[in-house]
């Protein structure tokens, strides 16, 4: 009768058993990682949009550099096959060229022969001998005929070669000589031979740095891609330190890429 208080198993009211408390400090960290990871990190979110902002970046200049290593290709397409094409020409006019100087040759020789056959013959006969570059309707000569045959370019070299004495001409012993000022008097063909190949090789020249302007877009690509690769990467990774990696080397590879496309020649568009 002297003790009131309810029989309570032995256990004191109002104090957690040791299990309880346990269990409390559970739920308090579970509670917690729960709480961090559906609470957004400030941070990440910065680093989340910087890096969207450097993809988007990327993605647009990698565009500008495959349109640009495109049209260049095309531009190295297009002064290869004029060199071709003009590689083409000069050997057409090379070879009319070639064909002219050997006609030349061979009317040469017919008309000395045949001015040498008529001048032994005059002196024979004691008369005066007829003028080898001259053709006289009323008397014609073999002489005469060979020089109506030469080209009208070659006829003032021909009759200023006889002029200054013929064979015993001193500037030459015959009136090719020298060859360079026949071709460039007598025979356009050579003349034009010759700048279409000065053409073809500017042509070359263009194509070979049409050429190195596509190759330098395109290692400027690679580099560009690469930059979005680590940047979608750096995203997924946890560690703060790798992330920050990521990130400069990222950024590191953008600031190239955009310098790199400001010192490379830029072609027109259509």
């Amino acid at each position: 009768m002297g003790n009131d208080r309810p029989d309570d198993g032995g256990r004191e009211v109002g104090r957690p058993n040791g299990a309880d408390a346990v269990s409390a400090g559970v739920d308090d960290r579970l509670l917690q990682r729960i709480v961090e990871t559906i609470t957004p990190d400030s941070r990440l979110i910065k680093l989340e949009f910087l890096m969207t902002v450097v993809l988007a970046v990327a993605a647009v200049l990698t565009a500008w550099a495959a349109l640009q290593s495109a049209k260049w290709s095309g531009e190295q397409a297009i002064h290869f096959s004029e060199a071709g094409a003009n590689r083409t020409e000069s050997t057409r006019f090379d070879n009319r060229a070639a064909s002219i100087i050997l006609l030349d040759a061979q009317t040469f020789l017919q008309w000395g022969q045949a001015a040498q056959t008529e001048a032994l013959v005059a002196e024979a006969n004691g008369v005066e001998p007829p003028d080898p570059t001259i053709l006289d309707p009323a008397n014609p000569t073999l002489s005469g005929y060979f020089f109506s045959l030469f080209r009208e370019d070659l006829r003032p070299l021909i009759a200023a070669w006889f002029e200054g004495g013929g064979v015993n001409n001193p500037a030459g012993s015959d009136p090719f000589f020298p060859l360079q000022d026949y071709l460039d008097e007598s025979v356009p063909a050579a003349a034009e031979s010759v700048r279409l190949v000065g053409v073809a090789d500017e042509k070359a020249a263009l194509a070979r740095q049409d050429n190195q302007n596509s190759d330098d877009y395109v290692i400027t690509v690679v580099v560009l891609a690469a930059a979005m690769l680590f940047a979608g990467v750096s995203a997924k990774m946890k560690a703060r330190q790798n992330q920050n990696v990521m990130f400069f080397l990222t950024l590191g590879l953008l600031t190239w890429g955009i310098v790199r496309l400001g010192s490379l020649p830029i072609h027109a568009l259509p």
